[in-house]
This record gives C-alpha cells, structure tokens and sequence, in this order.
C-alpha cells in the first residue's frame, strides 16, 4: 500500500493481511542469490515463544509472519509485523513522557534476561505501536497520502539492466500525520516498540559479523577504544553496550511534563547508572527496574 521506511538493509511497506483482516508491515530485506537464513526472524521468532506473559515482552515488536519472495534481485526475506510509527519521527516524538523511557528499559530488561543482545539501540529502532489505524478503511488511508510524488529511475549506465530497478520510487510515509488528521492519536497511553533486531545476538553467543555499525552517538567507549586500538570499526557488540546506547537516549527523546526538581534529580541520577565508562560497573537494566525513577514513573504515569 504504502513505504513506511526504509534502511539500509531492508525496505518496510504498509500491508493489508486480507484473512486476518487486519493493516500489518512487511519489511522486505535485500536480495540474495539463494535463502539464507535470518537472525533477526530467528531472534524474534524465539521471543514468541519463549517471552507472552513476561514483564517487557509487549515492548518488542510483534513478528507475525516470515516468508521469502524471489525477484529480479534474488530472494529476498520478509518479515510480517505490526503497525509503529518510529520515535525518531518529530509527530510522534512531541507525544513522548518519562513513561516512554520506563517501557524501554522494562523491554531490553527482558531482551537481556532472555539472553539477547539488541545490537542497535538508536532512536530510530524504537516506535510506537498504531492499532487506531484498524477502525479506518484502505481507501481513507491511501486517499489521505495521495497527493505524496513519485521520482523516476533513470541510471546513469544506459546498459544497466532496468530488469533489476523500481520504474520509480516513493516517499515513506508519516502514518501518526493521518491519525492526526482524523483526531485518533492523542498523547494519551502510548505502548512502545523495539525494532530492528538486524544486529541482535545472544549473549552466548559471540558474534563479530554483525550487519553494519550502530551510529556514532550510542557508541561506547569501549566501542571507540578498539577502533583506535586496531584501526578497524568493530561490529561486535555486548549487553553492557546496549545498556550505555539506552542511556543516551534522553538525548533524542523529548521528554515531556518535566516539572519539579526531585522528579528531575532522579531522572538525571537514573541516565548516569548506565553511561559509565567500565562496561563493567554499569547497571544492569534489570537492577534498573527498581531504580526510584522507574518506580515513580510507574505510579505517576
């Protein structure tokens, strides 16, 4: 229906799952000359069964389905889920609150309880979940985004195959802008996401191909020491990591109702638990649990 974003591995579209009668989306990853097999459906697939009924788990995004298509590119995988809008977006992020940061750390406490490790916890891999749009027909949806403009593939290579080429390619979408428009997003209780679980890893198990790099800003310091130390970007990765990226996060999350010193103070002794420079003294996201300003989150929420 619609492109909701794209990355650097993957392309993430708007669906509508005609049995299940519900609006889903589908990222479909780059292609390959033959399957190969997904961490990240296998990760995600392993948090559905191990992870309903525990604290955290409704933090992860939902993985419905796993298929692969092939196409003039390959095979490509495609992973089913549901709706978010990404808190990287400025409409949804002017809607975040302490609560916000409370449900991202219940979520990567139960991601490290499981034993895994997410990898890339930037702003952009974490969204809000959408099932207001379930009360709206295609038509409204697609109506609504209708005037969005299209921009033709021309290569620069005349001999370049257009075989293994869109004809054109389309903006992402911003689906809270429709929900706006209709009055069905309000800054009321917003459940959060976490997505993209592309460089996840268990801890168990060390992994040192991981696809890509974090971004500079959540990287840590040991991140940045190996890279000086042997002259190379390391792409490994560790639950200490994903705790100090966490920490960094009030850097791009508005936090909204910011009033009263001893809110403030709690919140500030809260972030310092986990950017600490040994990856080794930073508090667990479970110990976090019970830190004064998660609890008081709690309550006051």
């Amino acid at each position: 229906m619609l492109k909701l974003g794209y990355g650097a591995f993957a392309t993430v579209w708007l669906a509508r799952d005609l049995v299940e009668k519900r609006y889903v989306a589908v990222k479909v990853g780059l292609g390959s000359d033959k399957p190969l097999p997904d961490r990240e459906a296998e990760i995600l697939s392993q948090i559905r069964k191990t992870g309903p009924g525990k604290l955290g788990y409704e933090r992860v995004i939902e993985l419905l389905d796993v298929f692969v298509v092939e196409g003039p590119n390959g095979f490509h995988q495609c992973l089913v889920t549901e709706v978010v809008s990404p808190l990287s977006d400025e409409d949804t992020n002017e809607y975040c609150s302490y609560d916000v940061v409370r449900q991202i750390v219940e979520g990567f406490a139960f991601l490290h309880g499981e034993g895994i490790v997410h990898g890339d916890p930037h702003i952009g891999n974490f969204g809000i979940a959408l099932p207001q749009l379930e009360q709206f027909e295609e038509d409204d949806i697609i109506d609504f985004f209708a005037s969005e403009e299209v921009v033709a593939v021309v290569p620069r290579d005349p001999k370049f195959p257009m075989n293994s080429i869109p004809p054109y390619i389309i903006p992402s979408v911003i689906m809270t802008d429709f929900l706006e428009s209709r009055k069905a997003f309000t800054a009321g209780s917003l459940n959060v996401k976490i997505l993209d679980f592309g460089r996840a890893c268990r801890k168990s198990q060390a992994v040192a191909d991981l696809l890509g790099a974090p971004p500079r800003i959540i990287q840590p310091p040991e991140f940045l020491l190996h890279e000086l130390r042997h002259g190379e970007i390391s792409s490994t990765w560790s639950e200490a990591a994903d705790i100090w990226a966490v920490g960094f996060l009030h850097n791009r999350v508005k936090v909204l109702k910011v009033s009263g010193s001893e809110r403030r103070s709690r919140f500030l002794n809260f972030i310092q638990r986990m950017i600490i420079t040994n990856p080794d003294e930073r508090t667990t996201m479970k110990a976090l649990l019970t830190d004064p300003f998660m609890v008081a989150s709690a309550t006051i929420e």
